[in-house]
């Protein structure tokens, strides 16, 4: 498992500022989903020392100053992939001018990466997000799925929106599209996608987005629990009080339109008062992180094993900031 490593603090009539340390990406792994380990590979310098599971450190490569908290790591399933390059990331990146796109990294190993391209290959999008690719064997091509703004009449700013483009080599990219939703409200935003081909049909794709919902304050939202602390968040951005997210399931057929269960399939549930984790941004959250993995029916993951008719499926999910493994299928 690959993932951001991070801190967020929250300062009264300040913006959350990503402190004291730049977003990095961090390397785990595990038999059974709930004990993880974290080697050590001694790649890059945290706090004076290289003993972390540290894999990706924001910083300049080349003339690209790199964002390492904003990866999606994937194993290249296309026959024709180099050895040197069996497992592929997309990682947000910035040009010296300032532009920002996503840039893909090749690794033999999981552990040693190095850039495909001295420049963004994708550049229409926020990107500020999980953004991922993934290789689809029934199409014969590399799929993309990041977070973008789709404009709409009437508002300030654009709407938090999924788009898509195709590839044969992960560099250069065509027929980029938003994604079209069947029977579902138009104004809901979409943060991350978790799109991949499921692996009992790969001609299906199965995703599950996270839908952002600013409730706004209202006397509703000062009744829930802890309204100080509540309030205290939403003095550095409003919605740090107010807003939640939570997991929704779709599929398609050609990787554009999806039909979207519009019922929250992985919830925030009840929030509390009381010690529990707080999200980073102080809000009831929930989605996936990770789309399914296979496991044998003692629950042990096996990515790359058979998929077996008495197999299940788990969801990675995030649950205010506490990282869990969920039974679904």
């Amino acid at each position: 498992m690959y993932y951001k490593a991070w801190m967020l603090t929250v300062t009264p009539g300040v913006s959350g500022k990503t402190d004291p340390h730049p977003l990095s990406g961090a390397y785990a792994e595990s038999d059974d989903g709930i004990h993880w380990r974290k080697p050590q590979p001694g790649l890059h310098e945290f706090q004076g020392s290289k003993a972390n599971n540290l894999v990706f450190a924001s910083g300049q490569v080349g003339i690209l100053t790199l964002d390492a908290g904003h990866l999606a790591v994937f194993k290249d399933e296309n026959p024709r992939a180099a050895t040197d390059a069996r497992y592929k990331a997309i990682i947000l990146a910035k040009l010296p001018a300032g532009r920002s796109g996503l840039i893909p990294f090749k690794s033999p190993d999981e552990m040693h990466w190095s850039p495909m391209s001295d420049r963004p290959v994708i550049t229409d999008g926020a990107f500020d997000s999980q953004n991922l690719a993934f290789w689809d064997a029934v199409r014969g091509e590399y799929r993309a799925y990041w977070r973008a703004d789709t404009q709409v009449e009437g508002r300030a700013r654009g709407l938090r929106s999924i788009r898509t483009a195709a590839s044969r080599d992960l560099i250069a990219w065509e027929r980029q599209a938003d994604v079209r939703f069947q029977d579902s409200p138009p104004e809901e935003q979409l943060y991350t996608n978790q799109i991949k081909p499921y692996a009992r049909a790969p001609h299906l794709l199965v995703g599950f987005p996270l839908r952002y919902i600013d409730r706004g304050w209202s006397e509703s939202m000062r009744a829930l629990p802890e309204r100080e602390h509540r309030e205290y968040r939403a003095s550095a951005n409003p919605r740090f009080g107010a807003a939640i997210t939570e997991g929704l399931l779709m599929t398609s057929r050609d990787g554009v339109a999806f039909r979207r269960w519009n019922e929250a399939f992985l919830p925030p549930g009840i929030e509390r008062e009381g010690p529990q984790p707080k999200n980073v941004n102080g809000r009831g959250e929930n989605g996936g992180m990770r789309s399914l993995v296979k496991t044998d029916r003692a629950g042990r993951c096996h990515p790359e094993g058979p998929l077996r008719s008495n197999g299940n499926f788990i969801v990675l999910r995030h649950f205010r900031h506490v990282w869990d493994f969920h039974s679904r299928f």
